[in-house]
């Protein structure tokens, strides 16, 4: 079913991707055999535009996996959040993170699934938030290891550093974010958005022409 529903998704039938998901939801023995369609559906508003539904749906399942998304947009709380989240990266040497432990826990890891789907949404329809699901992302990849979507945390991360102004701090993240590509199985899967995230931060420390190619290397995969 779960495959069935994935299909319907891609090739936009959603009459037999709300038939095939709620059958899922009905039947289902546990929370987390749900999470897979879970993840189907919230995707498919966020493709329909129903922005402020997926966010809604996708705040609540991360809630019932233990990751909540602070709701304020204070700039004062994003800079504290920042800070901590700063903190706890600088312990570590880029070397060290490229060599990090791999993420196990199941829930962490579809809980990086939906935090990074929810970057988009977020960023469209509440900017003043984003911030927040970007450094979960990076905190939960520091608690409890890199999972394959780790480098998109990484990434966005490195573009919030640039446009709070630490531009040679957030080229760092961005550069180790395109260096886990390729380290963590999987990983690949989000080289695109990686690549076109990171170049926000690239274009002001190296020539122009390098940009170029991080949009032709997203462009080709």
């Amino acid at each position: 079913f779960d495959y069935a529903a994935k299909c319907s998704f891609f090739i936009g039938d959603n009459i037999n991707l709300k038939i095939l998901s709620e059958q899922i939801l009905t039947y289902a023995r546990s929370f987390h055999d749900k999470l897979n369609v879970m993840y189907i559906t919230v995707s498919a508003l966020s493709f329909a535009a129903k922005l402020p539904e997926s966010i809604e749906k996708g705040t609540w399942i991360l809630s019932q996996l233990g990751e909540d998304i602070p709701v304020s947009s204070l700039d004062s709380d994003i800079q504290m959040h920042v800070v901590q989240t700063r903190l706890m990266l600088n312990q570590f040497q880029d070397s060290d993170l490229l060599n990090y432990e791999v993420m196990t826990d199941r829930s962490k890891m579809m809980a990086m699934r939906f935090l990074a789907m929810l970057e988009t949404s977020f960023m469209m329809a509440k900017p003043s938030s984003q911030a927040f699901v970007t450094i979960k992302m990076v905190q939960l990849s520091i608690s409890h290891g890199m999972s394959r979507i780790s480098p998109v945390g990484f990434a966005h991360f490195g573009s919030l550093l640039g446009t709070l102004g630490n531009i040679l701090e957030g080229y760092r993240y961005v550069k180790l974010a395109k260096q886990l590509l390729g380290r963590i199985a999987g990983s690949n899967e989000v080289a695109g958005e990686v690549l076109k995230v990171s170049t926000n931060v690239v274009c002001f420390v190296e020539p122009a022409q390098s940009t170029i190619e991080f949009f032709k290397e997203g462009f080709n995969l």
